[in-house]
């Protein structure tokens, strides 16, 4: 056996991969050659230094890589052993990714979802309009616009229709002007009209805000017999 088959096969020897006779020739050769003899020793220390090196444990993210790939692997074999595993296999992989593809944004969407609702349900009393109450609270408005509000008014004595006008009322409160809207015909009537002015004069107002600073509004009264006074901002 030549000293260039000896060394090729130095590895295997080492190993005990050889054949019974291969590995008794390259013994043999080793035991005479002064050239493999020295080679032959060189990776004995080689290999007992490699031995003597301290094993170091296995990343914890690279055995959970290698658990997912040896998953995969698994359920693809599976899958290919008959159709109702191929399309069970099919399905779960789907799933999978929709899901990975829908996590990231989920969460987002739902917040910006609920912030939406919570801002509408915020924003909605600003601009709807109705029915204002004479009843005065001490709560300060928190939304973005309040109408004018009528505090406190004697009721004029008349026994006419109803009679309906458009206040306007400035930042304090007080009534600059009016337009009559309904019962034209009986503002003409001085005493009526007398009764219906001294009544709005001596009245007090709750002027509209915006964002909690007093501003010019519109009030609208109704004026109806026996002494009853309907508001509306």
């Amino acid at each position: 056996m030549t000293c260039e088959s000896v060394v090729q096969r130095i590895a295997e020897f080492l190993d005990d991969r050889l054949p019974m006779g291969d590995r008794r020739a390259v013994a043999d050769h080793l035991g005479t050659c002064r050239t493999c003899g020295p080679h032959y020793a060189e990776m004995q220390r080689l290999r007992s230094s490699l031995r003597a090196l301290p094993k170091r444990p296995a990343p914890a993210q690279l055995k959970a890589a290698l658990r997912v790939v040896a998953s995969r692997e698994l359920k693809r074999a599976a899958a290919r052993r008959d159709v109702r595993s191929f399309v069970r296999y099919t399905l779960e992989s789907l799933a999978l990714t929709f899901d990975n593809l829908m996590r990231p944004i989920a969460l987002p969407a739902f917040g910006g979802i609920c912030a939406a609702i919570i801002l509408f349900c915020a924003l909605v009393p600003s601009f709807t309009p109705g029915r204002l109450h004479i009843q005065i609270t001490g709560d300060v408005p928190t939304q973005l616009y309040t109408t004018a509000s009528l505090m406190e008014a004697e009721a004029p004595d008349f026994t006419t229709d109803e009679i309906v006008l458009e206040l306007d009322i400035n930042g304090s409160g007080r009534m600059v002007d009016y337009t009559v809207e309904k019962g034209a015909n009986w503002m003409r009537d001085a005493s009526v009209r007398r009764s219906i002015e001294y009544s709005l004069l001596l009245a007090r107002f709750t002027p509209a805000t915006t964002f909690g600073q007093p501003m010019n509004g519109k009030v609208r009264i109704s004026f109806r017999p026996r002494y009853y006074i309907d508001v509306k901002g």
